[in-house]
């Protein structure tokens, strides 16, 4: 089975490193160097669940994946800071369903959320492994 944190990492830290945009799973650290501090992604996985077949047996897989992405609140000022927040949430959206995520929902405004002058973006993501054992 694929392990979908890995591959969630990866995928976002390859895709979205000319923006540059810093992903973590779970949180992010207190301290930190990263060269963009105006924005980040956090994420969480419900691993795994699996679907039953008529016959008992496990058909597929389903993994989860809630994806939280962080900017500035004072980057939204006028249609240009939207635009490129816009273009980062697309550029999330798009490396993920690159690497085999369902991702049918849309983003999400839900504000600040910490009350730490960060606006949260929130975008539900489904990832489907087949289990490929014949036995």
């Amino acid at each position: 089975m694929i392990d979908v944190i890995s591959l969630i990492q990866t995928t976002l830290d390859t895709e979205l490193q000319s923006i540059p945009l810093r992903s973590y799973w779970k949180r992010r650290p207190e301290v930190d160097n990263d060269p963009n501090p105006d924005e980040y992604i956090v994420y969480t996985v419900d691993e795994h669940e699996p679907d039953d077949g008529a016959d008992g047996g496990i058909l597929i897989y389903r993994s989860y994946a809630v994806i939280r992405y962080f900017c500035r609140d004072s980057w939204i000022t006028d249609a240009a800071s939207i635009s490129l927040i816009r273009s980062h949430m697309d550029a999330i959206r798009d490396a993920l369903t690159a690497c085999g995520f369902d991702v049918s929902s849309s983003w999400q405004d839900v504000g600040d959320v910490d009350g730490i002058s960060f606006e949260t973006f929130v975008l539900n993501a489904e990832y489907v492994e087949v289990d490929r054992d014949d036995s």
